[in-house]
């Protein structure tokens, strides 16, 4: 089975950036949406939850590409929960950082993490309409972890 394959999952969905290693939120129940631009790691970490019995998925996607974010997040049923989790720093020292580096760091850190947040919140907020209908409690979250 191909842990990339999307499934409509009714069951409170948890979407985690930067989680090739991933978190504990499949035990506390959730199905976990798995996301990270290294296809093959973040496939194996989803195949290593799957193989412990747990509810996991993986999406392969840049959290700067608003289109890829927003499809991996539109492949979920439902999203309950967002971690914002990915994050890079330079590997060496300070006053070895250039220009580039700092437009990277600011390009994946506060800009990727604003992108992830704005579409989850769309989505968040359109199952909070869905179940309003539906009378049922129900919790929403949005972390940033790194």
């Amino acid at each position: 089975m191909n842990p990339s394959q999307a499934s409509g999952s009714a069951k409170e969905t948890a979407f985690v950036t930067g989680a090739a290693s991933s978190i504990g939120l499949a035990e506390d129940g959730f199905r976990v949406a798995l996301l990270d631009q290294n296809p093959d790691a973040i496939w194996k970490a989803a195949a290593s939850l799957q193989g412990e019995g747990w509810d996991a998925i993986a999406h392969a996607a840049d959290i700067r590409d608003r289109p890829a974010i927003a499809a991996s997040l539109s492949a979920e049923a439902r999203i309950d929960v967002m971690v914002c989790a990915a994050g890079i720093a330079p590997m060496h020292s300070f006053l070895g950082i250039t220009k580039e580096d700092l437009h990277t760091v600011v390009n994946v850190s506060p800009l990727g993490t604003f992108i992830c947040c704005e579409e989850a919140t769309r989505r968040i907020k359109s199952n909070d309409r869905l179940t309003a209908h539906k009378k049922e409690a129900r919790r929403t979250c949005i972390l940033r972890a790194s």
